[in-house]
């Protein structure tokens, strides 16, 4: 699910989505992921399944995933859910792809709507998003600090305007896997009305 507009990281922005995971814990997979990229495919762009959440592959782009299965043969994977931000080019389990480790976000599979906010901050160059877990807690799945706005117009192919939208998959496990918005014009802001005639 893509925009078919461009977000633009030079200012600072608040995306906000829920996230369904489904109800098999044990053996469900694969996750969803949000993911800013500029892959020459635009909104035809298609990562891998699997392991991969359907954004490992896409160029140019910036991955925060809810991951639901544990891919024993990475070092970078834990057994719980978790969430992680990573490169798509490189996909979740390589050094070269890792921007922030696995947080544990205990079992996200348990038939509930998960608020998911995305904020960047352009002042401080941090990328982060946060989980509300089923007991209501609010957990920080991942953040990262780019070093300078170069690092991140790199990451993107040269530009900071980029599409943004959800992937998932699945493999040889599967899950009911979706997103939503509770209000579409607030939670994402790339579609606002910006000339305030309704």
């Amino acid at each position: 699910l893509w925009s078919r507009r461009k977000f633009n990281f030079s200012s600072s922005f608040t995306l906000t989505y829920q996230a369904y995971l489904g109800t098999l814990d044990s053996n469900g997979a694969d996750g969803i992921a949000a993911v800013f990229h500029n892959d020459p495919a635009g909104i035809n762009a298609i990562g891998q399944i699997g392991e991969g959440i359907g954004a490992k592959g896409i160029q140019n782009g910036i991955v925060l995933e809810l991951d639901t299965y544990h891919n024993t043969s990475s070092p970078y994977d834990i057994a719980n859910d978790h969430g992680s931000i990573w490169l798509s080019k490189h996909g979740p389990h390589v050094p070269a792809g890792v921007l922030s480790k696995a947080v544990d976000l205990g079992n996200i599979e348990d038939g509930k709507w998960h608020n998911v906010v995305t904020t960047w901050n352009y002042d401080t160059l941090t990328l982060s998003y946060t989980v509300q877990l089923g007991n209501g807690s609010i957990v920080t799945a991942g953040t990262y600090k780019f070093s300078s706005i170069d690092q991140l117009k790199d990451i993107f192919g040269g530009t900071l305007e980029v599409y943004y939208g959800y992937t998932g998959s699945t493999g040889g496990s599967r899950n009911d896997q979706r997103v939503k918005f509770v209000d579409l014009c607030s939670d994402f802001p790339v579609i606002r009305d910006t000339d305030g005639d309704g």
